[in-house]
């Protein structure tokens, strides 16, 4: 959606620059909760995980809210994420 994260950024700051962009506290949280099921001890249920990824739908459908039905297309189909891990090799 043209937020401008970088390659090589941790999850937590990432999180900030989306939650900037849009406006959106809940992303720097579902970034805090994926960090602490990812390192912590144990593993999440299914229902935890199937849960986790209804709030990511969720904040993603109301970050693309604001943006035109051409952007949200784009950032759909974007290209871009492959064009970076090439460069880098």
């Amino acid at each position: 959606l043209g937020a401008p994260v970088t390659g090589g950024a941790t999850r937590s700051e990432d999180a900030a620059v989306l939650g900037a962009a849009f406006a959106e506290p809940g992303v720097t949280t579902l970034a805090r909760d994926a960090d602490a099921v990812v390192f912590g001890p144990g593993d999440p249920t299914p229902d935890d995980i199937a849960e986790f990824w209804r709030q990511v739908d969720g904040l993603v459908a109301e970050m693309a809210a604001g943006t035109s039905r051409l952007a949200r297309f784009r950032a759909r189909w974007s290209l871009r994420s492959l064009r970076a891990g090439r460069r880098r090799r």
